[in-house]
């Protein structure tokens, strides 16, 4: 695997109470991740190996600060040596708690190379403007949330959480400094970035920004900070059984993802012969075949498609000249040809040969389905909005429409495919 992207193999959410954990890991489940939500400590390195998302409460909100920093300190020695692991430090929306023993405790275990802190969740009236914690626009030292009986808010100004412990590790990031991408700059110059955020696209653009970071990141937010987290980081496996995509979308959108995941991943890439699969079907499933046979003998993943190259689209063309009938009845032939070599690829091979399969677009994904003799699949989970994670006995399928997605949206559902099937 290259260097292009960050794979994250699992996710820990640590939590001060058991309803933030589970609001916390809620977002990871939505996404298709196998996920668990407990209170026994000694049980994390059990379930990291078994769930893909892991949610554990400290009940340390209302604790003294010494107990809590304590608390946070062991959860942080337990999972410091693992690799690839998305931790997360889940905090109140209103900055309840002790969030401040809480953020020092983990990261004096753990020794991130960088703390991310943005509480904000702007869908329940939850912002920062200029390092001050707003509450449907009130500093949420000045609300209700102040006068909590076992947890009050200690203040609304993020700074004073984090000058005194951090001193010169630690700086803000205002709104113009978030939105150009100026702060950029301070990483490997702070420690810890707290956040001004508003609404969602804030959220966005903290994690797009920063889940590729090549540094081990801590963390701290609510539940806007995690859902958002969710979407953007690749949270799955490179490893595996090969994994099987079927592209027939002509759409330049799929393609620059199949080009971006072809840097990532060992893969073969198979490009059919337009004229030969409509002609010459048996010879050309033949060959296909025997290709794909030899790539999963190496341990390669496949890539089947069929418009890939200029050549391939031209052949499609001058069959719809040869033929004498419209590009768009060629079109609905080639689909239906193409789900048809698939299909008897998959059952030949063995589907438990593959991870899982991934197609794109709607015609080749039809026709695949039908041609074996699917009428209905299992959604289990999604990859993005609007490409969901789909399951028939053991096959695990995603599918997706050409012009969905974003460069790395093929790197995502292969991981997550491998993240899936294990």
């Amino acid at each position: 695997m290259g260097g292009l992207v960050k794979v994250y193999k699992s996710v820990l959410v640590v939590a001060d109470d058991f309803t933030g954990a589970n609001d916390t890991i809620l977002q990871f489940a939505k996404q298709g991740l196998r996920s668990i939500s407990t209170l026994n400590l000694d049980s994390l390195k059990k379930y990291l190996n078994e769930y893909k998302a892991v949610a554990v409460s400290t009940e340390s909100r209302a604790d003294e600060p010494s107990t809590a920093y304590r608390k946070l300190y062991e959860v942080g020695l337990k999972v410091k040596e693992y690799k690839d692991l998305l931790l997360y430090k889940k905090v109140d929306s209103t900055l309840r708690g002790n969030i401040r023993e809480e953020v020092k405790g983990l990261y004096d275990a753990v020794k991130p190379d960088l703390v991310v802190f943005a509480p904000a969740y702007p869908k329940q009236g939850r912002v920062t403007v200029n390092g001050v914690h707003l509450v449907n626009e009130t500093p949420v030292d000045k609300t209700i949330f102040a006068k909590d009986p076992r947890a009050p808010v200690k203040s609304s100004n993020l700074r004073w959480y984090f000058e005194k412990v951090f001193g010169d590790l630690y700086t803000h990031v205002y709104l113009n400094e978030l939105r150009s991408g100026k702060f950029l700059e301070k990483l490997g110059v702070y420690t810890l970035l707290s956040f001004d955020v508003e609404n969602d696209f804030d959220l966005i653009a903290i994690a797009r920004s920063l889940v590729n970071y090549s540094g081990k990141i801590l963390w701290v937010g609510s539940a806007g900070l995690a859902e958002v987290l969710a979407y953007s980081a690749i949270i799955g496996n490179t490893r595996g059984r090969p994994t099987l995509l079927i592209v027939g979308s002509l759409n330049d959108v799929t393609k620059n993802q199949l080009n971006n995941y072809l840097k990532v991943f060992r893969c073969r890439l198979i490009k059919i012969s337009i004229k030969d699969m409509v002609k010459y079907f048996d010879k050309e499933y033949n060959r296909v075949v025997e290709q794909a046979a030899e790539a999963l003998r190496l341990g390669e993943d496949i890539a089947i498609a069929t418009s890939y190259d200029q050549s391939q689209i031209d052949e499609g063309y001058a069959l719809s000249s040869e033929l004498g009938v419209e590009m768009d009845r060629v079109s609905d032939l080639i689909a239906k040809e193409f789900g048809r070599i698939m299909a008897k690829l998959i059952l030949e091979l063995g589907s438990k040969s593959f991870s899982g399969v991934f197609v794109a677009g709607g015609d080749t994904a039809i026709a695949l389905v039908k041609s074996l003799g699917i009428d209905s699949l299992e959604v289990i989970g999604e990859v993005e909005p609007g490409i969901p994670i789909l399951k028939c006995g053991d096959l695990i399928m995603v599918t997706k429409a050409g012009g969905f997605g974003e460069e790395l949206t093929i790197v995502k559902i292969v991981t997550r495919i491998k993240g899936a099937s294990i």
